[in-house]
C-alpha cells in the first residue's frame, strides 16, 4: 500500500495567523496528498479565510457539525483524514523551519505525531 500524507489544520479564533499556516502547509518540500482546514465556528473572520482556499487542488475545507473541544476537533479531523499518515499543523505554525533552520519533511512530521500519540494514525 503506498503512504499518502494528510495535513490537518484545525483552527478556532485564528483569523490572525490562519493564512500563515496555510501557505505554509502548501509550500512543503514533500507535498500532502490532502489539506484538511477545519474551522470549529470561529466568532472571527477565520473561516471566511479559510474559505479562501476553495477550489485549490488536494485542499478540502471541513467543519464540525458543531462547536467541539480541542481534542473533539483533533478527532474530527482524523475521522476524516484519508491518509496513511497525518500531520497536524496547529493555527499559528508559521513556517516548515526547526530552530536549527533545517527544513522538516513533512513525512519526518507525521512519523514524529505518530511517536508522541503511541499509536498509528491512518
Amino acid at each position: 500500500m503506498a503512504k499518502t500524507i494528510s495535513i490537518c489544520i484545525p483552527c478556532y479564533n485564528s483569523e490572525k495567523y490562519i493564512r500563515t499556516t496555510i501557505e505554509s502547509a502548501l509550500a512543503q518540500s514533500l507535498p500532502a496528498d490532502e489539506i484538511l482546514m477545519s474551522d470549529d465556528r470561529s466568532p472571527d473572520r477565520s473561516f471566511e479565510i479559510v474559505k479562501e482556499y476553495e477550489g485549490v487542488p488536494r485542499v478540502r475545507i471541513l467543519r464540525p457539525p458543531q462547536r467541539t473541544t480541542l481534542g473533539g476537533h483533533y478527532r474530527f479531523l482524523l475521522e476524516q483524514a484519508t491518509g496513511t499518515s497525518s500531520a497536524f499543523f496547529p493555527q499559528t505554525t508559521r513556517s516548515s523551519l526547526t530552530s536549527s533552520g533545517q527544513r522538516i519533511q513533512l513525512g519526518h512530521l507525521a512519523r514524529v505525531a505518530q511517536g508522541m500519540s503511541g499509536r498509528r494514525f491512518r
